[in-house]
């Protein structure tokens, strides 16, 4: 039996709508490596079999053809509401709920409603009698009670899945509320609009069952959260991995840097709120992150200076990729360790400076001395060791006291480094002991520095903090040069300290209070300043 079809201008609309489903399944497919994307396919091609059924329905002439598209219809009609409820589970973060018992139910609903479609001419629950009426496009039909079922059913989908997204537009961070917005407002159309008609009565299109223009509608407004704002494939990802509670600053970006979501510890680290950044280039917002390398994914340090404060972060990239291992975005994981910079700065110095005087330690002069050797060599430089040593430094401590000792020695060391160069370096050598590098120096500047420095301790004055008088302190020094010329170039480190060693004791046995330099030609001591 041939079925005759004809044209009228009120299926010019149901046209538009299947190029339109069309066009937005496509556009999906084309992001079909997220789950999302291909529920909202098969949206797609559902809304697409119902429409064009409809369509062909509509345009069909005789009573046996509408009857044929009438029962086609429903394979997208009945399974449109099942598939938009998955896709509502899925964009408002309840995929939990799509269990193998759950879909088994929806589809199992699914397929028994086909059968009772497919079966209606022999026990009538879906409708009974169907005839054409003069003047409209449709035909009439009279409905059995599982047609009711069917559409409390259908009632119910939509009001679950409208429920979940208001619920979802309550609980999603500020930067995501727009979309939030039209997927509430999307859910909730074929909803009003089947009140309307079913309820009050309100029939919008006469000659058409406008609810595939309510669910094209709602397709259009979710295609515009969807895709306007690019969160697709990022969405998900970022309220699965983004805690708003952590301390650690976690910012989610699209392949182009730009920033798709960041929680509260990312906004106080770069100064902004997150509500006015969703969109824009991370590095236009903080120019720092012009340090990190998105794909390398290595670890970076960033230093952070505003006004007088200083942070520093510790930042950690993760490229996120999509199931076809293409970049779908990055991960950037703040840490503020500027306390542990800190803590490690002071660890560090307590570890190699002296805790009474605030110079080096023995053990870090002698390696910063093994470098400058080491180089001297390399560069063929010179530079010089001076000892110093405080003269009967026992009598200060018996005399004064212990605390006085102490407070003595410290100021020698202030004089002693406010005298030096920023390139010379001090250490704390012993008891009572100090020892300078010059890097760079001659035998004569050497000598001059250490008979400069002998001259300002000697006549400092130090108060006594358990007396009203105040003492004066001494000190010995003994010079060595090490220089690259001929054989002296082959001497060792060991050799250069030996050589001021010796002078030191040259100075403490020719009187104390004086300097003596290698080769021990002659001794300067007050007298000689004083002569001179």
């Amino acid at each position: 039996m041939t079925n005759t079809y004809q044209y009228s201008h009120w299926l010019l609309p149901l046209l538009v709508s299947v190029v339109i489903q069309f066009r937005l399944g496509f556009y999906a497919y084309r992001k079909r490596e997220e789950i999302q994307a291909r529920t909202f396919v098969w949206l797609m091609a559902s809304l697409l079999v119902w429409t064009i059924c409809y369509t062909l329905e509509l345009s069909s002439a005789e009573l046996a053809g509408k009857i044929i598209w009438l029962r086609f219809k429903y394979i997208g009609s009945a399974s449109a509401p099942i598939i938009w409820l998955i896709f509502s589970l899925q964009f408002t973060q309840n995929e939990k709920f799509i269990t193998r018992r759950t879909q088994a139910f929806l589809w199992g609903y699914y397929i028994i409603t086909l059968a009772v479609v497919f079966t209606s001419d022999w026990h009538h629950w879906m409708w009974g009698s169907v005839w054409i009426e003069p003047g409209l496009l449709e035909d009439q039909v009279t409905h059995g009670w599982y047609f009711w079922f069917y559409v409390v059913s259908v009632y119910l989908i939509i009001l679950v899945s409208s429920w979940l997204y208001i619920r979802f537009l309550w609980v999603v961070p500020a930067a995501h509320q727009k979309q939030a917005l039209l997927m509430a407002v999307g859910g909730l159309i074929p909803l009003l609009g089947r009140i309307t008609l079913d309820i009050f009565g309100l029939d919008l299109v006469p000659q058409l069952d406008e609810v595939v223009f309510l669910f094209l509608a709602s397709t259009l407004i979710f295609s515009a959260a969807l895709f306007r704002y690019n969160v697709l494939s990022i969405m998900p990802i970022a309220y699965h991995q983004v805690f708003r509670s952590m301390q650690i600053g976690t910012i989610v970006l699209d392949p182009q840097s730009r920033v798709i979501e960041l929680n509260p510890a990312a906004t106080r680290m770069i100064g902004m709120e997150s509500s006015n950044v969703q969109g824009q280039p991370l590095q236009k917002l903080w120019p720092h992150f012009a340090e990190i390398q998105l794909a390398s994914e290595l670890a970076t340090e960033l230093t952070v200076r505003t006004n007088h404060n200083e942070h520093h972060y510790h930042c950690q990239v993760s490229i996120i990729h999509d199931r076809l291992n293409r970049i779908s975005g990055y991960l950037v994981m703040l840490t503020d360790i500027t306390q542990q910079k800190k803590n490690a700065l002071a660890l560090e110095t307590l570890a190699s400076q002296d805790g009474l005087t605030g110079l080096l330690n023995r053990r870090t002069f002698m390696d910063l001395a093994k470098v400058e050797h080491q180089r001297s060599k390399r560069y063929e430089h010179s530079y010089a060791i001076i000892l110093l040593d405080l003269d009967h430094f026992k009598r200060v401590n018996d005399t004064y006291g212990h605390q006085c000792g102490d407070h003595a020695l410290q100021e020698v060391a202030y004089r002693i480094k406010k005298n030096l160069r920023g390139t010379d370096f001090v250490g704390r050598y012993g008891g009572e002991e100090f020892i300078v590098l010059l890097p760079e120096t001659k035998q004569h500047v050497a000598a001059l520095t250490a008979e400069k420095i002998r001259s300002v301790v000697s006549n400092m004055a130090i108060q006594s903090s358990q007396a009203e008088a105040s003492f004066c302190v001494t000190l010995s020094a003994g010079v060595a040069l090490f220089t690259s010329e001929g054989e002296e170039e082959q001497i060792t480190l060991e050799t250069v300290l030996s050589r001021a060693d010796k002078m030191l004791y040259v100075s403490k046995k020719d009187g104390r209070n004086r300097v003596s330099v290698w080769p021990n030609k002659k001794s300067h001591s007050s007298d000689s300043i004083r002569s001179g």
